[in-house]
C-alpha cells in the first residue's frame, strides 16, 4: 500500500466469479463519477441483491485510505478490464 492513497482489498479469499461480478459493477460505478467508497458500496449492494445468501462473496472487500477519491475511468479501459476478468 506504500504510495497508494486508496486501496481496495479483501479480508479473506473470495471466489473468482463473485469477484468478477463485484469488480465489474465497481468499475461501472467509478466510470459514472462515483467515489471509491460509493462505487464499492453500490457493487456490494448489487451483489447482495443477486445472491442474498452469499455474504462471504461481497463482504470481504473494504476500502483503505481515501474513500472519497474519484477516479476517472475511461470506458475503453473498463471494457478491457471486464474482458480480462471474463477469461477467468
Amino acid at each position: 500500500m506504500a504510495g497508494a492513497s486508496t486501496v481496495i482489498a479483501s479480508s479473506w479469499r473470495v471466489e473468482d466469479n463473485s469477484t468478477q461480478h463485484l469488480m465489474s459493477t465497481f468499475y461501472r460505478e467509478l466510470s459514472k463519477g462515483s467515489t471509491v467508497a460509493h462505487a464499492l458500496r453500490m457493487a456490494q449492494l448489487q451483489s447482495l441483491d443477486a445472491e442474498p445468501r452469499s455474504i462471504r462473496s461481497w463482504a470481504a472487500f473494504e476500502v483503505f485510505g481515501n474513500g472519497d477519491l474519484t477516479v476517472p475511468v475511461r470506458t475503453s479501459l473498463r471494457g478491457r478490464f471486464e474482458k480480462f476478468l471474463h477469461k477467468f
